[in-house]
């Protein structure tokens, strides 16, 4: 796989599929430190992830929701649980 004690970056795209006009902000699980993203489009992201070690094979993030005025979602924070496959 790859040389152990390596930190990694991983590029994810991400598709929200819910009728959405707001923004989502990603940080890293359980911290304040808001990843690197690019809107793509509509409901859909570039997420930069830079602290992937060789031995995980799986990425927890924090998805915060900042609805729009027109939304009528509420401002929440969820996990979300990514499989990272070789």
């Amino acid at each position: 796989m790859m040389l152990s004690g390596h930190l990694y970056k991983v590029l994810l795209t991400l598709k929200n599929y819910f009728p959405f006009k707001g923004e989502l902000i990603f940080k890293y699980y359980n911290t304040d430190k808001v990843l690197s993203t690019k809107k793509i489009d509509n409901n859909l992201y570039m997420i930069e992830y830079e602290s992937l070690k060789d031995s995980d094979n799986k990425i927890k993030i924090d998805v915060m929701i900042n609805p729009s005025k027109e939304d009528t979602v509420i401002n929440s924070t969820f996990v979300q649980e990514i499989t990272i496959k070789e």
